[in-house]
């Protein structure tokens, strides 16, 4: 059975009911302290489990006990759930995406065959390739939307794809600054010929809205706490990027498999709670891009957040977490054998 992560702190919106219908998926619905009891209807085609905050207390999890509350890293525990359960690919969303009718067709693990990538590029606005007017995805430096180099393109084998991005329609995943600029509705398009990865090296952030993991990606979805919401995936996705790549992995987009209706959003607060990002992006890829790794990915993981925390992107506090979550992921993996 497919694992899906997904976390809340409404009731049952109609987009996670439509999650609910995916037949051979097991849904995880991660709760939080503002999250209202839940309870899940019988006779849905998906098995679904509801997992609130008292729950998550009786599991067990080292990574329970220095997890904040009322913060997206919460899903953490779901990722562990998943991994428990032996799943071979954990699919993740939010409560207000609702797959289209070919999503897994769209945005499932492709094994055969090469994907176009660009190389020896260091940043590339994946939005650009879908959008004809202009784009960028939450997370991308602010400085770099106005460039337009000439891309260099090359081939990555899609058996070496981990991770695989899908976009969404209706409201795309943007940043406040483009929402306020723009507005939130935007038009992003494509075809099967326009599913592409990024070469070695080269950065754009991926969210957790329509995300596919395998199997040897599953230590890289820590997503990281002492960071607010709204930059927690997208650091998670530049260390994910930096840490894959490392072993010859690498991450993939397809065109929009999902539509979001957006829960309402004050978009002057998520512009306040996304200053820190726009600011430390930068920062975070010429970090990465100077590190030397080890080829060890829960090694690599702790060099990644042990420099984040040499230059305050993240806080001491983070270590100690990512300690947790590692020693889960190790231990939720031998009993899943």
């Amino acid at each position: 059975m497919r694992h899906m992560v997904v976390t809340t702190v409404q009731d049952l919106t109609e987009d996670m009911y439509s999650l609910f219908d995916l037949a051979g998926w097991h849904v995880w619905v991660i709760g939080d302290k503002k999250t209202p009891q839940i309870r899940v209807p019988e006779g849905t085609p998906a098995r679904v489990s509801f997992v609130s905050v008292s729950d998550q207390a009786e599991l067990g999890l080292s990574i329970n006990t220095v997890l904040p509350y009322n913060h997206y890293a919460r899903k953490n525990v779901g990722y562990l759930l998943a991994m428990g359960c032996g799943a071979e690919v954990i699919a993740e969303t939010d409560d207000d995406n609702a797959p289209l009718p070919d999503w897994w067709d769209t945005i499932g693990p492709r094994l055969t065959g090469y994907i176009k990538a660009p190389i020896d590029t260091p940043l590339f606005n994946v939005y650009a390739e879908y959008s004809s007017g202009r784009a960028w995805p939450r997370g991308f430096p602010l400085d770099n939307v106005s460039h337009h180099e000439v891309v260099r393109w090359g081939r990555v084998a899609a058996s070496e794809v981990m991770v695989w991005q899908g976009l969404v329609e209706g409201e795309p995943d943007v940043d406040a600054v483009f929402r306020l600029i723009y507005g939130s509705h935007l038009k992003l398009d494509g075809n099967a010929s326009s599913v592409l990865a990024l070469g070695n090296g080269t950065y754009c952030p991926f969210n957790s809205q329509n995300t596919v993991w395998r199997k040897q990606a599953y230590t890289c979805m820590y997503l990281p706490s002492s960071v607010n919401s709204r930059f927690s995936d997208i650091l998670r996705s530049y260390v994910a990027e930096r840490v894959l790549n490392e072993q010859g992995w690498f991450v993939g987009y397809t065109p929009p498999s999902m539509v979001q209706r957006r829960n309402p959003h004050d978009l002057m607060r998520d512009l306040e709670q996304e200053v820190g990002m726009y600011i430390k992006v930068p920062q975070v890829i010429d970090s990465l891009r100077g590190l030397s790794l080890s080829g060890d990915i829960a090694e690599d993981m702790r060099m990644v957040y042990t420099r984040l925390v040499e230059d305050h992107v993240v806080d001491p506090s983070e270590l100690r977490t990512l300690a947790a979550w590692l020693r889960d992921v190790r231990e939720v993996a031998a009993k899943a054998l």
